[in-house]
This record gives structure tokens, C-alpha cells and sequence, in this order.
């Protein structure tokens, strides 16, 4: 834009862009870690490079935190410790991931000549000898070194070293100053000139010579052997390349990617020439002399360090590379890469070339003198040569080892080694800050193999971490040890100390990062549970334990975050009894973020009367959300079904993943997928993951004591949600976008499908409901419709509140089209079956088409059972919705009647308007729901029995007393009890229940909940034998109790019904009837109290006609279609008190007419 009076463009402020976390770039690569092999090494990469460009991110962030030297200092730390991560994933599929041909960890030792194995070359043998694993030890040394120098490499590449310039390796000045100078300096120019003589070179020489043996050193420690001899070569050093290069072009024993280089390179010349030797000269008395050679070259006082350590890295002396080690990976490298030679030497140890093939060593002593060697350095040099051609591996011939060798730790074996001289604490102190000590100490673990300790150690210090909000408190923190390390010293604590912000974000990319490390160690099989049943076994399975536990602290972290969206595809690594518990905290937060949505935009009463708040939470309840509140809650809405597709999407991965695992292992052997290389993770996800966890998490809520019924009513939406995101998915078919739907209702984006509505068929609304029932699984219905109509029965049973929950269930909670839906999948049902019995009776007279048969049969009878059964609870759901809709009717009705009733003359309703409205709703009860066959038919005594668990018919209800206080808000919990009252309460119920029950076969338990606060309620089980007379004793018994009928009982609120089907609604059909005839003669005095007339139909005249109504007349069962018999005595008591005052008032309006018919005709007289 333009400043006011300028033509200069102001800057535009670009709002920055959201950086990724660790978090998010980790989950993206989850699945790769889940349906990849791994040992391909693409996803451990991945996981690398995301490491590398995060500490990348950091140095960025450094630079411009030049100002503030504390806040660049830490930054640049955190970038080595994420480099530092980077190099462990590195290191991770170095270890276990080497499949491929370039990570064999000595590779063919060249290409091999095929003339016979008695002509393999001695570097093949060494080669072979690593390459079968043989030795683990020299194996697992093999693929550290790898590691080491690919490291290495990638920091040479991002040095960009210049190249030295031609010559400079060439001592011209040395040679001028020879002619001016003498004494200071050297007085010949050969190689050998400075150490011989003891006299330095010019110093200009000197330098070049330092830098120019610290390039080699750093291309020998990368592995690159070959350029360090181009290096020397270029600079005009050819006798120092071919003193490098004597134990071959790339070396003695190249490993890793080297290995490979030379194993494909044009070396074949190079092997023929080798093997002629070999077979002249025996295998390997020639490489060995080399390597003693090179020893004593390193061993020479005068040589330079940078000389010494290369000459001693190639000889074998780790003593020698050590003053020029910088960082831990360098003193790594060279006691890894001693000994890696030397133990495969001595393993596969060289043959004894004959004396008779050698000069002798008279003569060769006698030239060394002549070139001014000392008589005993030459004897002793000519001497130790000899024995090292002429013994081989045995005797004196071992002389040329390295005294690494007579190391106590070397001789144990590689692992001790290590631990010994790079895991202590002197050893860790060369790897960089605390942060970076702790991820070296982890790479030290992976190394030795110590899964146990390394297991043990990340659980600690993440529990600890999480625990103490990232301040590590126990002993083992405060003394400064973070992972403790067998075999050497402590580090710094893994995590820090401090609360601030960075160590918390520090702390956070550390449990990330561990927990895949975890995932990545399962999926290589290094956490595989053992068979066999010994230390090696009880150790495998605390590590998946433990495992396990860092993987669910770390989800657990993910929740408490807020990232939300990234936790479903990490329960699916988690035991069942853990993902379960995790699947229901992330359910439950969507929940509570819902509900406090729904909150934050319920409409308000000011302050004042009490009552006035409790009339508009029911008024909100019954009138469903504001319109303000409407888009806030679509919001939440759709969030929760984006997590339940998530779930689903991922759910159901992993059960194609498992099916193919199934597949692969009946084809390629158990004991194959079994073992310690699967490259898969295994998961143990059931194809009904995701309706398990929904029906859990929502059963969970029902009984937890927070959730009162306006939260339980819509903790239901959640059942609802696989038909809500098939819905979804039915409208993206018919708008022409790709689609498609699994059996969990879960869109899946990626597959093509044809989503013309005239070729796919949903041509309307049936057809659609069609396709969204064949995509659903059927008892995810199941699931739905019976936890509301429980709910219903609940609710019902309560006061107005638990009602106007009911009615929020059928106004904003079940979604539309359910019911169609519904019956689609019960005609799907119902016409497969059809099919495959058809399809079995074709083969049923073949023997092997029996079993199929009775398997088809058993299938069918299955799915009919399914089909009636959501018939029938849909048939009930109806009948519900019936209900609650003419309640919440009612219930506006007479909140509108007392309302005007208060008002002052003339501001209420015209009372035409609600005269009409009140006689229309009365009829509408009348004829619809006042009938003795409501609800009669699915609670029939035959369907209770049916359903009988143990031979008993049971009855659970938890119980407490209805709240006196009008203040109470429809969302808040069931009320509760507390101290005395709780017990007063529980004592007068259990005393009313045992007068009641002494005379029938009944019997009872009672329990007292509490909460934490002595707050609680009353838990009441009554049992009774499947007969007909004796539970119908239940249903009047437990009514009785319900309509606050029982002597000596207070009134009861029910907070939860547990029993069959049938006997619940038994219970709630007798309660429910009284009271809506109650609320009809009521509504019909109201009526008549506006100036109807009492026996007209507009007033409900027949309310009394169907009261009385004889037994049997509509033609149902006697025991239950009389209308009395669902009315106790004081219920029909109060409808006859209501009746007459009904009466009573139609009388008084009968004398009011007549009185007004009076004076009006005196009036007319007395104007005429």
C-alpha cells in the first residue's frame, strides 16, 4: 500500500508462518514406521534429515541471536544435540537395518576373480569372516565403524575444505634454506630425512605438512583412504601415497559404504596383481608386515602428530590417533577401528611365509646400517619384520598386533571395550555439552546392545521428567547422573534441569524422539518378546514393557500438549488395556471441550430469583441451542468426527497390516516372522477397534459420577459418529468428489471412486441410506440405539431436568436420517443371509459342502438375531421420541400457563392462543401416548427371561436424593450425599426395602459409593427367579420405590438403571403412565380453568372414559392393558382429586355464564 502523500510502498506485514514442530514431522513419517520395512533404510533416514534440518533451523536462529550471546550459546547446543539425535538414526539403521548391500558391513572384499575358494584373496577372507557374522562381536564392531565414518563424511561434505593447491606438499623452502643454513634443519630431503636426523623442516614446511597430514587424517577417520592417497599424490607427496596405500587402494579392511565402492570399483586388476602375490608370497604375511610398518612409523618420536595418528589408525594403534581426537566419536573411531582389525586378524590370522622365499635378514640388516641406521635399532627392526612373515598367526607372529590386544577389556570382547574406554565418564567428557553427553551415552547403549539398561534408564528419566514437570528430583538427577552406565560413569542428567521454556521444548523433542526410537527398535525386531523361557526371555519382555510405557508417556504428552490430532495413530502400538485407557482421555477431552463450547454460549438468566436460572437451563435444554451457540458447536462437532475418523483411518490400517502379516507368515513360517528381523511392527488391533472404544469410553461415562445427565446425553453423539462421517462421506460421493468408505465409516480420499449418483445408484433418500447402512458396521447401531434408550429409561425415571436431557437427545444429539438408515441395514440383514444359504444348499450335497453349509446357517441365524434386535430397539426409540416430544411440549405449555399466570393483567399470552394450543397437545397425549399398549409389547415378561444372566432376573440401580436447592444448573451432576445424610439415606432405604420384600422370593444387596469427600451415592441390586408372577413382584417393587410410594423411604432420584431391556422398560412404562395421566388431568383443569367445557372432547372428557376402560377391550394381554393397573392407588387418588376440582371448576364457570346471561339480560332490559 501507499503512505499517505508518498509514493513509497510501506511494508506489508506478513504474519509468520507456523514452524513444524518435532511432534508433527514425526507423525508424519508414523506410518512409514508402521507399513514399511524399515531395513530398507528410507524411513530411519527420513527420520534423520527431519533431525538435521531442525538443528539446521536452530543454527539459523542462533545467527540472528548474535546480540545476545546466552541466548546464541544455547541455541547452538541444542543444534549439536540435534545433530547428535540425527547421528543416533543414523547409527540406529546401521545396527540393525543392514539388509542392503552398501551397509554389509566389510562388503566381498573386492570383486571376486572365480578361480576357487582356495584362491580368495586374504582381505576376502577377512571380509567373509565379518560378512557371515561369524563373530558377533566383530560384526556389531563392523557396523559401529561404518557408522563412525559415514558420520564423518557427511561432516566433510558440509565443511567444503578447499583443495590444496598443486605442490604444496613440496619443500621448496626447506630446500633454499639448506644452502644458507645448516644445523637447524634438515641437511637431506628424502622422506625419512626429519625423523632419521631428528632435525625439523623449514617452518613454512612444517605447517603445510600438519595441515596437509590433518586433511588426510580427516579423510582416513571418514574412510576414505583412496582420496587421502589423491591428496597426497596432488601435493606432490606420491611416497607418501604409496606408503598409505600398502595395505591396499582402499585399505586393509574397508567397511560400509567404502566397502561397497571398492566392491563395485574397477579393481579387478588391482585383485589379480594381489593374488599373485598372495600366491607367491602366502596370504596375508605381506598385509601384515605393512601394518607393523606403519606401527613403527607411529611409534617414531620425531613424526608429527596428525603423521602418527594416521600411521597408528593403519597400524593399529589407538595410542597413537588418540592426541589428535577431538570429539567422541574420533576416540570412538579409533579404538573401534583398532580393534575391528586386529581381533579379525587374529580370528582369521595370516599364513607363515618360508624362510627360504625371504632375503635374508643378515643383508637386509647391513643395508640399514649402510643408510645410517644404528646397528641395534636395525637389528631389532629386521628382527620383528622377519617374525612377522615367518610365524603368521601363530607364536611371535602376533607381535604385530597392537597392545590393545592385551588389553584386559579388549580380551573380554568388544562390548567390554567399549564400555570401558568410551562409555566412562573421563571418555564422555570429550562429547560436547551435557545435552549432547546424554544422546552419546544413548548412542553408547544401541552400540553394546544393552537394550535392558537402555530400556530402563529412557522409562526413569521420562517418568521422571513428566513427573516433576521436566525437574529430575531423585537421588540419581541431583547427584548430576542422568543415564547410568554399566562399565563406566554417570553423565549429565538426560533431560536438564530448570523449568523454563526451552528445557521444557528440550525435554519434549527428547521424549519424541525416544518413543519412535522405541517404534523403530520394534519394527527392526530388537524388542520382539522371546520364546523361550529364561533370563534372555524375562529380559525381552520387561523391555516391551518398558517400551511401552515410554511410548504411552510420550502419547500421554501429546494429550496434555494439545496436540490432539497426532495421538490416535500411536494408540494402535499400545497394549489393548492401555489404549484403551489413552483412547478414552483423548474421547474425553473432545468431550469436555464440547460441552465447554456449549457452556461458554448457553443463554444466561440475570441474577436474581433462583428459580428464574433453573427455568432457563430447562428452556435451553428443551429448546435446543441459540443461534449464536450454533456455529461454535458445528465447530466442535466436526472436530470430534475428524478425530473418530482418524481413529478409524488408523484402526483400520493396522488391521490390513495384521491381516498381511497373517498372510505372510502362513506362507513364509512362523519361525521366519517370528524372529528377530521381522522389519514390521505388530500390532493387536481388532477389526472392531474403533466401535470397542467408542462403546467404552461412552459406558465409562454413564457411570462416572462427574457426568450428570445433561453431559450424558451427549457423550451419545460419539456412537453416532460412524454413521455422522458415512453421512459425510455420502454427500462428498453425490458432489463428485473421490471417496470412499470403509467398514468404520471412515473416508478414505486416496481411492478413485465413481461418484456419479445415477451410476452408483443414490438416486434418493432411501438409496443414500442404503449405501451409508452397507458401509456401517451394523452393530455400531446396535450400540447406539441402546445406549440411549437406556439413557431414555434414565431419564424418564428423574425430574424435569433429566427430562429436558432426554429431549436434547432427538433435538441435537441423534443425527438425521438415523432411522432410515437403520432399517437399511436391517434389510441388508436380513437379504444376505438369503443369499448364502442359497449358495451353501448348492454345495451342501458335497461332503466338503457341509461344514460350509453350517457354518452359512449359523451366519444367518446370526445376522437375523442382529436384524431383530435393531428392529426392535429402534421400535422402542420411536416410541421415546413419542414421549419426550409431547413432554417438552407439556412442559412449555405449563411454564407459559405459570408465566402468565404471575404476569400482570394484560402482558401474558392471549389466552385464545393458549387455549387452542393446550386443548390440541391434550389430544395429542390422549390419542398417541395414553395408551395401555405403549411400550407393552418390547416389555413383555418372556423378553426378560430371554435375556436372564445366571438364571436370574436382575435389577441395579444407583440411587440419591433429588436436590432441594433451585440453583442447581442443568448441566451440573447428579447430586450427592454426604456424611450423616448419606447414611440416614442408606439406613431408611435398606429398612423400607425389608418390610417390603419379607414376604416375596426376593433378594437384595446394597452398597454405598464414595467418592473422595465421603460424597457418594446408593447402589441397590434386586434379584429375582425367571417367573412371571414373581417378576412382576420386581417391576411393582421397584416402582413403588421410584414414585416415592415405599413407606418410611425419602424420594428417590435414580442415576443409573442396569437390567434387561424388557424389565427396564417395564419399570419405566408403569411409572411414566401415571404420570402423564397426572399431567393430563392437570392440563385438563388448566383447560377447564380457561372456560372449556369439562365433558367436551377440546377438554379430554375421555380421560376418564380410558381410565376406565374394561380389561381386554383393546384386545392385548390382561395382566398389563388395563390403564388402572398401571396407576398406583395414590396415583389415581391425585388424577380423581384433579377430576374434581375439574369439576368443581366447571361447575363455577357453569354459574358464572348464568350470572353473566343474567345481568346482561337485566342490562338489555333496563336500556329498552
Amino acid at each position: 500500500m501507499k503512505l499517505f502523500g508518498m509514493d513509497i510502498d510501506a511494508p506489508v506485514l506478513v504474519p509468520p508462518q507456523q514452524r513444524q514442530t518435532l511432534e508433527d514431522a514425526l507423525a508424519n513419517v508414523f506410518g512409514a514406521l508402521l507399513e514399511t520395512d524399515l531395513r530398507d533404510g528410507s524411513t530411519i533416514s527420513d527420520i534423520a534429515n527431519i533431525c538435521t534440518e531442525m538443528a539446521n533451523e536452530l543454527r539459523t536462529q542462533a545467527t540472528e541471536q548474535l546480540h545476545r550471546p546466552a541466548r546464541y550459546m544455547a541455541l547452538m547446543t541444542q543444534a549439536d544435540e540435534m545433530d547428535a539425535h540425527a547421528a543416533t538414526w543414523t547409527l540406529l539403521f546401521y545396527l540393525y537395518g543392514a539388509s542392503l548391500a552398501t551397509l554389509t558391513p566389510a562388503g566381498a572384499g573386492g570383486p571376486s576373480l572365480a578361480y576357487g575358494s582356495r584362491n580368495l584373496l586374504y582381505r576376502q577372507l577377512l571380509a567373509d569372516h565379518i560378512k557371515k557374522e561369524v563373530d558377533a562381536d566383530v560384526a556389531r564392531c563392523a557396523r559401529v565403524v561404518s557408522w563412525l565414518e559415514s558420520t564423518a563424511d557427511e561432516a566433510l561434505k558440509r565443511q567444503a575444505n578447499v583443495p590444496f593447491p598443486p605442490g604444496e606438499g613440496l619443500w621448496l623452502e626447506t630446500k633454499t634454506e639448506m644452502r644458507t643454513r645448516s644445523g637447524a634443519m634438515v641437511s637431506e630431503l628424502d622422506p625419512d630425512a626429519p625423523g632419521r636426523m631428528g632435525r625439523p623442516l623449514h617452518p613454512s614446511n612444517a605447517k603445510s605438512q600438519e595441515r596437509i597430514m590433518a586433511r588426510v587424517w580427516q579423510l582416513l577417520r571418514a574412510g576414505k583412504l583412496h582420496a587421502a592417497q589423491e591428496v597426497c599424490d596432488n601435493v606432490g607427496q606420491p611416497w607418501r601415497a604409496a606408503a598409505l596405500g600398502g595395505g591396499g587402494l582402499y585399505g586393509a579392511l574397508p567397511v560400509g559404504q567404502t566397502a561397497e565402492d571398492y566392491d563395485n570399483g574397477p579393481v579387478v586388476h588391482l585383485q589379480k596383481e594381489e593374488l599373485s602375490d598372495e600366491t607367491a608370497n602366502s596370504r596375508g604375511p605381506l598385509l601384515a608386515l605393512w601394518r607393523w610398518a606403519a606401527r613403527q612409523a607411529a611409534a617414531a618420536g620425531a613424526s608429527e602428530k596428525f603423521e602418527r595418528a594416521v600411521f597408528g589408525a593403519l597400524g593399529g594403534d589407538a595410542a597413537a590417533g588418540l592426541p589428535v581426537c577431538v570429539t567422541w566419536e574420533d576416540f570412538a573411531w579409533v579404538y573401534c577401528r583398532s580393534w575391528l582389525e586386529s581381533w579379525a586378524m587374529r580370528a582369521t590370522p595370516p599364513e607363515a611365509q618360508a624362510a627360504a622365499d625371504l632375503v635374508p635378514g643378515d643383508a637386509v640388516m647391513a643395508a640399514l646400517v649402510r643408510c645410517g641406521v644404528a646397528q641395534d635399532v636395525a637389528k631389532n627392526s629386521v628382527e620383528g619384520a622377519m617374525s612377522v612373515v615367518t610365524c603368521g598367526g601363530g607364536g611371535g607372529g602376533r607381535a604385530y598386533m597392537t597392545d590393545l590386544l592385551d588389553d584386559a577389556a579388549a580380551a573380554r570382547g568388544f562390548g567390554v571395550l567399549f564400555a570401558q574406554h568410551l562409555m566412562a565418564a573421563e571418555a564422555m567428557a570429550n562429547a560436547g555439552p551435557a545435552a549432547v553427553q546424554a544422546v552419546r551415552q544413548i548412542q553408547a547403549l544401541l552400540i553394546r546392545g544393552d537394550m535392558h539398561v537402555l530400556m530402563a534408564d529412557l522409562c526413569r528419566m521420562i517418568e521422571t521428567s513428566q513427573r516433576d514437570d521436566g525437574a529430575i528430583s531423585d537421588a540419581a538427577g541431583a547427584a548430576g547422573g542422568g543415564i547410568l552406565i554399566e562399565g563406566g560413569g554417570g553423565g549429565s542428567a538426560l533431560f536438564g534441569s530448570g523449568g523454563c521454556g526451552a528445557d521444557l521444548e528440550r525435554r519434549q523433542r527428547i521424549c519424541a524422539l525416544a518413543a519412535h526410537m522405541l517404534l523403530a527398535l520394534g519394527a527392526l525386531g530388537e524388542l520382539v518378546p522371546q520364546t523361550n523361557p529364561d533370563i534372555a526371555f524375562l529380559e525381552a519382555q520387561a523391555n516391551v514393557k518398558k517400551a511401552h510405557r515410554v511410548l504411552e508417556l510420550y502419547t500421554r504428552a501429546l494429550l496434555a500438549q494439545g496436540k490432539l490430532t497426532l495421538a490416535p495413530r500411536y494408540l494402535c502400538v499400545l497394549p489393548g488395556h492401555v489404549r484403551n485407557s489413552l483412547c478414552s482421555e483423548l474421547l474425553e477431552l473432545y468431550t469436555k471441550n464440547f460441552l465447554d463450547v456449549d457452556a461458554s454460549t448457553a443463554p444466561r438468566a440475570p441474577d436474581g430469583i433462583g428459580i428464574a436460572n433453573a427455568d432457563v437451563n430447562r428452556r435451553h435444554l428443551h429448546l435446543g441451542t441459540t443461534a449464536t451457540a450454533a456455529a461454535a458447536l458445528a465447530e466442535a462437532d466436526e472436530a470430534c468426527s475428524h478425530i473418530v475418523a482418524e481413529l478409524g483411518t488408523w484402526f483400520q490400517r493396522c488391521v490390513l497390516l495384521q491381516k498381511r502379516h497373517a498372510g505372510y507368515g502362513a506362507s513364509a513360517g512362523a519361525a521366519e516372522v517370528e524372529g528377530t528381523r521381522c522389519g514390521y511392527l505388530w500390532t493387536d488391533v481388532s477389526e472392531n477397534e474403533l466401535r470397542n472404544q467408542l462403546a467404552f469410553f461412552t459406558l465409562g461415562c454413564r457411570y462416572n459420577r462427574e457426568y450428570g445427565p445433561y453431559q450424558r446425553a451427549r457423550v451419545a453423539r460419539w456412537l453416532a459418529q460412524p454413521h455422522i462421517v458415512a453421512t459425510a462421506a455420502a454427500q462428498t460421493r453425490q458432489s463428485n468428489n473421490p471417496g470412499s468408505i470403509d467398514v468404520d465409516g471412515v473416508v478414505d480420499a486416496g481411492i478413485d471412486v465413481d461418484a456419479d449418483v445415477n451410476n452408483n445408484g443414490m438416486n434418493g433418500e432411501e438409496d443414500t441410506a442404503s449405501w451409508i447402512a452397507a458401509n456401517v458396521d451394523p452393530m455400531s447401531y446396535h450400540d447406539l440405539l441402546d445406549f440411549v434408550n437406556c439413557l431414555c429409561c434414565e431419564f424418564a425415571l428423574g425430574d424435569d431436568v433429566t427430562a429436558a436431557a432426554g429431549q436434547l437427545l432427538f433435538t441435537e444429539v441423534l443425527p438425521q436420517g438415523l432411522e432410515v438408515a437403520v432399517m437399511s441395514a436391517v434389510r441388508i440383514l436380513e437379504e444376505e443371509p438369503d443369499d448364502k444359504a442359497r449358495q451353501a444348499a448348492a454345495t451342501y450335497l458335497h461332503e466338503e459342502g457341509v461344514a460350509e453349509a453350517e457354518a452359512a446357517a449359523a451366519e444367518a441365524a446370526k445376522k437375523k438375531h442382529l436384524a431383530d434386535r435393531l428392529r426392535d430397539l429402534l421400535s422402542e426409540l420411536e416410541e421415546w421420541a413419542l414421549y419426550y416430544d409431547l413432554n417438552a411440549k407439556l412442559s412449555a405449555w405449563s411454564e407459559r400457563h405459570s408465566a402468565d399466570s404471575r404476569a400482570a393483567p394484560g402482558e401474558g399470552a392471549p389466552e385464545a392462543e393458549m387455549l387452542r394450543e393446550g386443548g390440541e397437545l391434550l389430544q395429542e397425549l390422549l390419542m398417541r401416548l395414553l395408551k395401555p399398549t405403549w411400550q407393552q409389547e418390547l416389555a413383555a415378561s418372556e423378553r426378560a427371561f430371554a435375556a436372564t444372566v445366571g438364571g436370574r432376573v436382575q435389577v441395579t440401580l444407583t440411587l440419591t436424593c433429588p436436590s432441594t436447592s433451585t440453583l442447581d444448573s442443568a448441566r451440573d451432576p447428579y447430586p450427592e450425599l454426604q456424611g450423616a445424610s448419606l447414611h440416614q439415606f442408606s439406613y431408611d432405604l435398606q429398612r423400607g426395602l425389608l418390610r417390603a420384600i419379607a414376604d416375596r422370593e426376593l433378594e437384595m444387596g446394597m452398597e454405598v459409593l464414595s467418592a473422595v469427600g465421603g460424597r457418594g451415592h446408593i447402589t441397590l441390586n434386586l434379584t429375582v427367579a425367571p417367573e412371571p408372577q414373581l417378576w412382576q413382584g420386581l417391576v411393582d417393587l421397584v416402582c413403588t420405590l421410584l414414585r416415592g410410594e415405599l413407606e418410611g423411604v425419602p424420594p428417590v432420584l435414580v442415576v443409573t438403571l442396569d437390567a434387561d431391556r424388557a424389565t427396564s422398560l417395564a419399570v419405566c412404562r408403569r411409572c411414566r403412565i401415571g404420570q402423564i395421566v397426572r399431567r393430563c388431568a392437570a392440563l385438563r383443569l388448566s383447560l377447564v380453568g380457561f372456560g372449556l367445557d369439562a365433558d367436551s372432547e377440546d377438554a379430554g372428557s375421555q380421560l376418564v372414559e380410558i381410565l376406565a376402560e374394561p380389561a381386554g377391550v383393546s384386545g392385548a394381554n390382561l395382566l398389563d392393558s388395563h390403564m388402572l393397573e398401571l396407576l398406583s392407588p395414590a396415583q389415581l387418588a391425585q388424577v380423581l382429586q384433579m377430576e374434581a376440582l375439574t369439576y368443581e371448576r366447571h361447575l363455577q364457570n357453569l354459574q358464572e355464564r348464568r350470572r353473566r346471561q343474567k345481568q346482561d339480560s337485566a342490562m338489555a332490559r333496563i336500556v329498552r
